[in-house]
């Protein structure tokens, strides 16, 4: 079991690659994040205030603007393709063509990114599992949640 002060490390390394990705100066990340999490007393608050900062960077979707002039924020195609195959247990092509893309095949696969995505997850989840049954199931789709 970690101890708070190391899943803080962890949560302040997942704020910084995500800031970063979006092009900001990491000064201008690491002022936003003392800003934010460490004015809490405790250790407990500040890794409370921090899970909720990266939670709102994993909620921002950008802003998709439609023809007929009116805008939305919606998520990439990708990641509705993704939640669409976790929360209804659907196929990599099912949840494709459900999401309004276009069919990619019959012998369509899983892209890499998105088993990845389910290894880190069954990973986080459960550090105790082993590399290779975290591949079995992020490949048949199972999700830890």
């Amino acid at each position: 079991m970690k101890s708070c002060e190391e899943l803080l490390e962890v949560e302040r390394q997942k704020y910084i690659a995500a800031e970063t990705k979006k092009g900001f100066k990491e000064a201008a990340i690491l002022t936003a994040w003392k800003e934010s999490v460490m004015k809490a007393d405790t250790v407990e608050h500040k890794l409370s205030n921090a899970k909720k900062l990266t939670k709102d960077i994993k909620e921002s979707r950008p802003r998709v603007t439609r023809n007929n002039g009116s805008g939305i924020n919606e998520a990439v195609s990708e990641d509705r393709i993704q939640r669409a195959m976790r929360l209804h247990k659907m196929s990599f092509r099912e949840a494709t063509i459900f999401c309004g893309d276009k069919d990619p095949g019959a012998s369509a696969k899983t892209p890499a990114a998105f088993t990845e995505s389910l290894v880190t997850a069954w990973k986080e989840y459960a550090p105790w599992i082993s590399d290779s049954d975290a591949k079995k199931l992020a490949e048949r789709g199972i999700s830890p949640e």
